[in-house]
């Protein structure tokens, strides 16, 4: 359990001083690991350490423990986590630390630019024209024309008279002064007159109907021949 608490302490409590300053530690590996990352003690101080980057160490340091705010954890450089006191004897106890000359500043050489010689630009060979031989014209024979047989002309059987059945009453011819009646077109059996109190409207009816002045109503032609107030029966 206290491993376990302190991997969480590293992962989440870990206080960064000068993180960003990159500090050449000879033990830091050049090439960072892919399985895990290296922490190197810090020399002058037993609750820091490095976290190596690159060759560059990265200067850290432990918290303090989340159940007791008393106790500074210490670096352990064997396990490479921040841990209780008790397990990293004599780290803080007067031993002397831990010393390691002064490294150089890592200088590189100024490289020269690289340049590629001028590439001559590619050329290809013209190609000829790409040619067709002639077409001859697509020529069909001549066709006969389309001749059909005679038809016999259409006979239709004779059709008899159409007779209307007789309607009784009179027609109305013209508007009345009182209430409202419909009367017949002069010329056009298609259309009517709506009376409204004398008041004289034109109306037409729906296609394929007439006005049956006997019904006042529009009507289908076999019920009724066309009659306007012009061709009035006898």
């Amino acid at each position: 359990m206290k491993h376990l608490y302190l991997l969480l302490l590293i992962t989440t409590l870990t206080i960064t001083t000068n993180a960003d300053e990159c500090i050449r530690i000879e033990s830091c590996p050049l090439e960072n690991s892919k399985n895990h990352t290296d922490h190197r003690p810090y020399p002058y101080d037993c609750h820091k350490f490095y976290k190596c980057n690159y060759g560059c160490g990265y200067l850290f340091e432990c918290p303090y423990a989340e159940l007791n705010p008393a106790i500074h954890l210490v670096f352990n450089p064997e396990k490479e986590v921040c841990d209780w006191p008790s397990n990293v004897p004599g780290q803080c106890s007067g031993t002397p630390p831990v010393t390691y000359p002064p490294q150089p500043p890592v200088t590189y050489p100024p490289q020269p630019p690289v340049t590629y010689p001028p590439q001559p630009p590619v050329t290809y060979p013209p190609q000829p024209p790409v040619t067709y031989p002639p077409q001859p014209p697509v020529t069909y024979p001549p066709q006969p024309p389309v001749t059909y047989p005679p038809q016999p002309p259409v006979t239709y059987p004779p059709q008899p008279p159409v007779t209307y059945p007789p309607y009784p009453g009179s027609i109305l011819t013209r508007c009345p002064d009182v209430g409202r009646r419909y009367i017949a077109h002069e010329s056009n059996c298609h259309y009517y007159y709506e009376c409204n109190n004398a008041d004289k409207k034109l109306r037409v009816c729906h296609e394929n109907l007439i006005f049956n002045p006997y019904v006042e109503a529009c009507d289908y032609p076999t019920f009724i021949r066309c009659i306007t107030t012009g061709n009035l029966p006898g």
